[in-house]
Parts: C-alpha cells; sequence; structure tokens
C-alpha cells in the first residue's frame, strides 16, 4: 500500500517562505499535540524538515519541480465536480509534499494519521501560494479554499479522502443506461475498495449513494461484511458482496448490489 501523502501545487517558488511562522501555525492548529522537528531544515534546491507529530515521523518538502504529470492527469480525470481542476494545476512552477514514513495496518490508527498529514498541509497552505490540495492516495484533488473549509468536518473525511472512478455499465433489460462507481482510496484504510454495481441512475445521485457509504466505513470502521444488508426500507437498498480474485482485478473490492 501507498503511504499517506498530501501535495499541494503552488503557483510560483515561494521566495520568502520560512519553516518557522508554518511551525507556529501548526502548533496553533495542533495545540494539544506533541510537535517537533529534528535538525535544521534544509533550503535550496529543495526546502524541507523532518516533523515528528505524536510520535509519527512526517516530511514537509518545497521542491522547484514540476507536478508529476501522470498523477496530475489522473487527479484532474477524477476531479468531476471541478470544472476549473486542469487550470488550476496547469503549469505549477513548484509544489509542496506531506508524506508520513509509517504504515499503520489498524484502521483507527490509519483515520488519525490521515487527519494529522492534512492537518499539517493545511498549515503549510496557510503560507505557500496554493492552488489545490491533492490526497495522492485517492487521487483526490480539491479547491484549495474548498478543501480548508471542510478540513475541520468529521462528516467530510470521505469527501477528502476518496476519490471516483465512473463506468458506464450494460443496459437494463427495458434500455435504461447503467452506471458502475469504483471507489479510490478506501483500500489505505480498510484493505478493500468498493464497487456500486451497475445501477439505472444518473451518476449524480449513484456518487452520492457510494460516498455515503465510504463515509460510514470511515466513521465507523469495517463493520459491513458480506451480505449485509443497508439502506433504507422504503428506498434503494444493497447486499455487499466480496468479490473473488478473477473480478476485483487485483484488488479486494466489496461489491454493492441493488436488489430488487
Amino acid at each position: 500500500m501507498e503511504h499517506f501523502t498530501s501535495i499541494i501545487p503552488l503557483r510560483q517558488w515561494p521566495e520568502n517562505f520560512s519553516f518557522e511562522p508554518f511551525l507556529d501555525t501548526l502548533g496553533q492548529m495542533l495545540p494539544t499535540s506533541s510537535v517537533g522537528h529534528a535538525g535544521r531544515p534544509t533550503e535550496l534546491p529543495t526546502r524541507a524538515i523532518t516533523l515528528t507529530v505524536d510520535g509519527i515521523d512526517m516530511l514537509v518538502s518545497i521542491t522547484g519541480d514540476p507536478l508529476d504529470a501522470e498523477l496530475m492527469e489522473q487527479a484532474v480525470s477524477l476531479a468531476h465536480n471541478w470544472p476549473g481542476a486542469a487550470e488550476a494545476v496547469r503549469d505549477c512552477p513548484a509544489h509542496a509534499v506531506i508524506s508520513v514514513h509509517e504504515d499503520p495496518e489498524e484502521w483507527m490508527r490509519s483515520r488519525h494519521v490521515a487527519r494529522l498529514v492534512e492537518t499539517v498541509a493545511h498549515a503549510l497552505i496557510r503560507h505557500v501560494p496554493a492552488t489545490a490540495h491533492l490526497w495522492a492516495t485517492a487521487a483526490r484533488l480539491l479547491p484549495v479554499d474548498t478543501f480548508s473549509s471542510v478540513i475541520d468536518d468529521p462528516a467530510s473525511s470521505a469527501l477528502r479522502w476518496v476519490g471516483l472512478e465512473f463506468f458506464r455499465g450494460p443496459k437494463t433489460a427495458d434500455g435504461e443506461d447503467t452506471v458502475v462507481i469504483h471507489t479510490r482510496g478506501l483500500v489505505r484504510f480498510f484493505g478493500y475498495e468498493v464497487e456500486l454495481a451497475a445501477v439505472p441512475m444518473s451518476p449524480p445521485n449513484a456518487a452520492q449513494i457510494i460516498m455515503s457509504v465510504a463515509q460510514y466505513l470511515l466513521d465507523n470502521g469495517p463493520v459491513l461484511n458480506n451480505g449485509d444488508i443497508i439502506g433504507p426500507p422504503d428506498g434503494a437498498r444493497f447486499q455487499m458482496h466480496r468479490l473473488p480474485k478473477e473480478r476485483s482485478h487485483g484488488a479486494v473490492k466489496m461489491q454493492l448490489a441493488l436488489l430488487g
């Protein structure tokens, strides 16, 4: 699995950036946490500092290199609700990276580490010319203002940590179009992704269903099991199925299949 990583595209090289104000901001955001750093920050060509936050080692770096083209192309393609995504990250001459070295196996620890990584990113955004925030583990790209406005909302963790991939499904017997959706990023918490099997719904409505399931899992842990049925008694109901390896294309998946 990939480690948790935040990437911040920058519209220009931050000439006057200093780590000291950033560390002050981080300390204010995490008043009950232990925040320290090892050694002196490095300067050109890459500015970097190693932090220890609640005993978790992180590397914060700012580099004058362009963004990874393949990753950003993928992230832009998944930014379905942000028409300006491509323009926001195009031609950025620098970017910042916050990466963590720990690879937690337990989901609550993973959630805690993810929260700390993005809090460090939030503090850094206050001091650099950021255009967006990319949760690289899920290729989840958000406008910087949106990221900053929702980071403290526990109900928005799926919005920040989970990407969605849309596929055209087979037509129903009545000729209706269907959509299939795969999550991207949940595997880092639970060891599997979730697939919404072909449903005759609009992509936004189908996305709302799978994102509500993703948020439920991030709030409560991997509590949905093979065969469980979810959904309101008077609405659409779905059954969870663990897909066999030959149907999961290399990644473990739990499938939501529409009943009825």
